[in-house]
């Protein structure tokens, strides 16, 4: 699960340990992922739960944990592209990564695409020995244009 460090993310993965799954908090900071991992071990001592460090902004970070993934011979049945980034109204600067993408489109489509990419024939193997297996995107309405930060910021609105 990415993003889970807070949140909905946090939550559903609290959910899917509350159910028994073995749950990975695929998240960008290593203090806010352990942190979370912590919180829910309190809760939930007999949990299954990990981190481990994933920036979703980085093709290297997506490459290095798919590897990391993989190797351990982790089942993977469910995959939850939950981690996203807002762009600050206030500051309109335009981030570049390291890698030359805009952070925005890098966090919020790039990152998750190549890591579904990467993981489903992984997640087609574990489905033809655990039977089933699911992708979910999460999504908000900050693409809307009613909703963007661009539109308000220009006055523009539809109306509906």
């Amino acid at each position: 699960m990415t993003g889970a460090n807070s949140g909905i993310g946090y939550e559903v993965a609290r959910y899917l340990c509350e159910g028994g799954n073995d749950v990975i908090l695929a998240c960008r900071n290593q203090d806010k992922g352990e942190d979370a991992v912590r919180r829910i071990r309190n809760e939930l001592p007999n949990s299954l739960v990990a981190y481990m460090q994933l920036d979703l902004s980085s093709t290297s970070s997506v490459r290095t944990f798919v590897k990391e993934f993989t190797h351990k011979k982790r089942k993977l049945n469910v995959l939850v592209n939950n981690a996203a980034v807002k762009p600050d109204n206030r500051d309109l600067t335009r981030r570049i990564t390291c890698e030359g993408n805009e952070h925005t489109m890098s966090t919020n489509h790039l990152g998750p695409l190549l890591l579904t990419h990467l993981l489903l024939e992984y997640m087609r193997q574990t489905a033809n020995v655990m039977g089933d297996g699911r992708i979910v995107n999460v999504s908000c309405s900050a693409h809307d244009h009613e909703n963007s930060w661009a539109s308000k910021k220009s006055g523009v609105s539809n109306a509906r």
